[in-house]
């Protein structure tokens, strides 16, 4: 018996693929399983359906699955392939980033992180204080 891709003839009956699998002919036996790491929606048709899976916020995808932000990184998006941030004082797992707090003698760098303050300078860890301070002479 013939049925639609995205499915197969068995039990006497047209069944839909199930998720993370695929079947692109009306004469498929078995559907395909998606390539290590993929994912696809039920019934799916082609390979090109198996994609990544987006992380939810507070998650980045490591190690073929999407594990929680780890301490000192948030993430506020989701996504596939975007990572998490570094952010100062946050726990595991944290949606945002209340205001880019860096430890005492480093300062947040957009794009670079939490930057050590340079010789002869400092920051203590007051969240007000926004960039690092030569010391006195």
């Amino acid at each position: 018996k013939a049925c639609w891709p995205g499915s197969v003839y068995s039990g006497g009956k047209c069944t839909m693929c199930p998720a993370n699998t695929y079947s692109t002919a009306r004469t498929s036996a078995t559907c395909v399983s998606c390539s290590t790491l993929l994912t696809s929606f039920p019934g799916a048709t082609t390979p090109e359906q198996c994609t990544r899976a987006p992380c939810p916020p507070g998650t980045a995808f490591t190690s073929g699955r999407c594990v929680s932000c780890p301490v000192n990184t948030y993430k506020s998006t989701t996504s596939d392939f975007d990572g998490c941030e570094e952010c100062w004082g946050v726990g595991a797992g944290s949606t945002r980033c209340p205001d880019k707090q860096c430890p005492a003698g480093s300062v947040f760098v957009r794009g670079k992180g939490c930057i050590t303050c340079h010789q002869d300078s400092y920051r203590h860890g007051d969240a007000t204080m926004a960039a690092c301070t030569a010391c006195p002479r």
